[in-house]
């Protein structure tokens, strides 16, 4: 609990890191804290897994972090900003293939429908017919 009560006093008292938002460096700071784990999860998730595994990681370090961590980053700033870029692009990947995802539910939720509808107008064929015979 130490280290959350930490970010809300910082967050609070509005401090920044080198002029850098905050809760980046905190979350960049986390990232790094788990960085072996996350590595290990890329080369055995599938893609479509692996941001939401490396959430769901980060937010398991961020509950078990030891009494005093605080952010350490020792990042240039031309490392930072590609940090940045690969969390924005990761976020933008994982985006669109969840709205696709979405796209293809729906479709095949409409062609169920479709189908059910052909289904029973061809049961109701058959009943006409076979009251004929």
């Amino acid at each position: 609990d130490e280290p959350l009560l930490a970010l809300w006093e910082d967050l609070l008292q509005a401090r920044a890191s080198r002029g850098r938002p905050l809760m980046l460096v905190w979350l960049a700071a986390l990232v790094c804290w788990v960085e072996s784990d996350l590595a290990t999860m890329g080369r055995h998730a599938d893609a479509d897994e692996l941001v939401p595994l490396a959430f769901k990681r980060i937010q398991e370090a961020a509950q078990a972090l030891p009494a005093g961590w605080r952010p350490c980053l020792e990042l240039s700033e031309h490392r930072f900003e590609e940090l940045k870029r690969t969390s924005t692009e990761a976020s933008s990947i994982y985006g669109r293939k969840y709205e696709e995802q979405l796209l293809r539910e729906l479709h095949a939720g409409s062609i169920s429908a479709s189908l059910d509808r052909a289904a029973s107008k061809i049961f109701e064929a058959v009943k006409s017919a076979q009251r004929l015979t």
